[in-house]
């Protein structure tokens, strides 16, 4: 199975759906891991670390997750 991680496109929003310690356990347990270039530079993780954990970095940002999913922003405080 494939996941993305998709660099976040908010002003100002400097999270990340995953870290590279994550992706090092996404891809032990058997995961594609793709994160787009860039994600992680708000959260101080650079595309090295991410690819260090068996990422593979996508330039474009259009690789997708297989089957495609979606995620929306909660409106939590």
């Amino acid at each position: 199975m494939k996941i993305a991680i998709p660099k976040e496109r908010r002003p100002g929003e400097s999270r990340v759906a995953a870290s590279p310690d994550v992706v090092k356990k996404l891809v032990a347990l058997g995961f594609d891991v793709t994160v787009e270039k860039g994600a992680g530079s708000g959260a101080s993780f650079t595309d090295a670390a991410f690819k260090e954990a068996g990422a593979t970095i996508a330039t474009d940002g259009r690789r997708r997750s297989s089957p495609p999913m979606s995620y929306s922003r909660s409106n939590a405080p």
